[in-house]
């Protein structure tokens, strides 16, 4: 699992726009653009739920009943996990989400238990190596491209090339 950001001046603040998975099933999901703009508390409602419906369709459907759901998240240790975190704690009661935080405030491990029952570590304390390494390794697909700094910019959106 990965995640893109994008700071927008109109709030002071960053946001998730992208957040891509791959393993059982590979999927992009983007944040609406148009509803940013204009409520942005709805369009990260509507980014994350898409997200853990999707999750959760996983563990209903592709693994036996009550495994446990393990992602390995790039990035999990610094912006990424917050972000993460932060959703969890808008999407599911607050009490079944709980994280493993090592002695420089960074994330190892968030965990939401119950169902789903989900665990998101950081990948690159258990694998140092760049996400394509990663990847790699496992066999699963990576990127669909380079990273691009226009990514960063709200109107790479309007561009239907990706």
């Amino acid at each position: 699992m990965d995640l893109e950001t994008i700071y927008l001046d109109k709030f002071n603040a960053e946001f998730p726009i992208a957040i891509s998975s791959c393993g059982v099933k590979e999927k992009l999901f983007l944040i609406d653009k148009n509803l940013l703009l204009v409520d942005h508390e709805r369009a990260l409602q509507d980014l994350w739920n898409q997200y853990f419906k999707y999750l959760e369709n996983i563990l209903a459907n592709e693994l036996s009943l009550g495994n446990k759901l393990t992602i390995f998240a790039h990035n999990l240790s610094d912006f990424d996990g917050y972000i993460l975190y932060n959703g969890l704690l808008k999407h599911y009661n607050p009490d079944h989400v709980t994280s493993l935080i090592d002695d420089t405030n960074t994330f190892i491990s968030i965990v939401h238990n119950g169902f789903p029952d989900i665990e998101w570590k950081e990948s690159l304390r258990i694998f140092p190596m760049s996400l394509d390494k990663l990847c790699k390794m496992f066999a699963v697909p990576g990127k669909i491209s380079k990273y691009n700094d226009n990514f960063r910019d709200l109107s790479f959106f309007n561009d239907e090339i990706y």
